[in-house]
């Protein structure tokens, strides 16, 4: 799957904060119609405000737990991630850190999809065409594996764990069916005419390991740069054959 640049660790962990806060949001705007027509008195009122206070915290500890996850992974790769290291620089304890996840491997999965999630070209713009997003795409996983070295080795080594790790290999495969569906957004959004619903899911998948195999290839052959963007840039055109490039 694609990786991010240093700039785009930073528009990650927006996107971690960004939907925590839409999530506590969510669950403060329940607690207070459930709560509400109960609360007669100021003890009551407390309790509410205690309460969501305690979910606030517990969400920013997790928070603050991947956003340590993905320092980590940056700059020192895989083996940089240690439970100790982990709750030190997340500043909580190591069983804080094993209270809201239950292994390691939880965490670099979540980093991993905060990451994914957050690049730009999954969100295409309005004004984009299918190629422009395509050839987004290419150009965000390379230059993040020029980038982030140690983050995209970390990546690939889990990946290779999760071949004798049936528990991590599930919640890869969950992480790329979310990925496919994103894909699966843009192409109803930028060809929503060219493509039935079952060739867009074809096609989403293809691009998916399309682009997963770009990441490889430049992660191992940095050198191959020139090669690699032709051969994106190939792949592009055979998808996009009956659309107009400006």
């Amino acid at each position: 799957m694609v990786m991010l640049s240093p700039n785009s660790r930073v528009r990650a962990i927006a996107f971690l904060r960004s939907g925590h806060k839409l999530s506590l949001g969510t669950a403060d705007r329940t607690l207070r119609k459930n709560s509400l027509k109960h609360l007669q008195t100021d003890r009551s009122v407390s309790i509410l405000v205690t309460s969501r206070s305690d979910c606030m915290s517990r969400t920013n500890k997790r928070q603050d737990i991947v956003e340590a996850a993905i320092g980590l992974l940056a700059e020192g790769g895989g083996e940089a991630l240690t439970a100790s290291a982990l709750a030190e620089r997340a500043g909580v304890s190591k069983a804080n850190v094993f209270h809201h996840f239950a292994r390691l491997d939880d965490i670099v999965l979540e980093a991993f999809e905060a990451f994914l999630m957050a690049m730009p070209s999954m969100q295409p713009a309005p004004d984009m065409t299918l190629p422009d997003w395509l050839m987004a795409l290419g150009a965000d996983t390379t230059a993040s594996m020029d980038a982030d070295p140690a983050l995209s080795g970390a990546y690939f080594g889990f990946v290779a764990k999760a071949r004798t790790d049936a528990q991590l290999r599930e919640k890869l495969a969950e992480m790329a069916l979310r990925v496919r569906a994103q894909f699966e957004a843009a192409l109803s959004a930028l060809a929503p005419d060219r493509v039935s619903e079952a060739d867009r899911q074809a096609l989403a998948a293809l691009i998916l390991v399309t682009g997963d195999g770009l990441a490889l290839h430049r992660h191992l052959f940095p050198d191959q740069a020139a090669s690699q963007a032709v051969a994106w840039a190939r792949f592009v055109e055979m998808i996009c054959a009956k659309e107009a490039r400006p």
